[in-house]
């Protein structure tokens, strides 16, 4: 059977089914619940809570300082 007891990352639900594989050979998973799809085990680390929080405190302490002027978003 193709069910594995592990947590979906968005609505915390313990089953997830297989739903193929990522370009980098990574298995992905579907949560049966919300039916979003995530990789069992990420390389990157960005999608990290904690990360993401890194990352906003970071630009607020810039754009409070104004040190932003020198980046575009704009290629």
């Amino acid at each position: 059977m193709n069910k594995r007891r592990n947590r979906c990352i968005h609505c915390n639900y313990s089953y997830c089914i297989k739903a193929g594989i990522t370009s980098q050979n990574k298995q992905r998973y579907q949560c049966k619940k919300c039916k979003k799809k995530f990789i069992g085990k990420y390389s990157y680390c960005a999608y990290q809570k904690s990360t993401n929080h890194n990352i906003q405190q970071l630009i607020k302490e810039c754009t409070s300082s104004n040190q932003l002027r020198h980046f575009s978003l704009n290629p």
